[in-house]
């Protein structure tokens, strides 16, 4: 007969099974991001005067997740340049 678990068991492979679909995740929006020589090439081809701000070691989600549990470098990076742009 098993043993019965611990909550603290129990709550450790939660948050193990809930990192691993959290990385999963980021692995699928990483294969479907668009490639960022293709994004150069879009806004060359538009004409677009405005400066292109490249958030590297991120994802088209800045890294975060739902149910939102951390705020990520990249999503403070993004707020930073947008909020700039918008009190230009």
């Amino acid at each position: 007969m098993p043993r019965p678990r611990s909550s603290a068991s129990t709550t450790l492979e939660a948050r193990v099974n809930q990192l691993a679909t959290d990385f999963a995740r980021e692995v699928v929006a990483a294969l479907r991001s668009v490639p960022l020589s293709e994004i150069a090439a879009l806004r060359t081809a538009s004409q677009c005067e405005g400066e292109l701000t490249v958030i590297t070691n991120t994802t088209h989600t800045f890294g975060m997740t739902h149910p939102v549990d951390r705020i990520t470098p990249g999503l403070v990076e993004m707020i930073t340049h947008a909020s700039s742009w918008l009190l230009q």
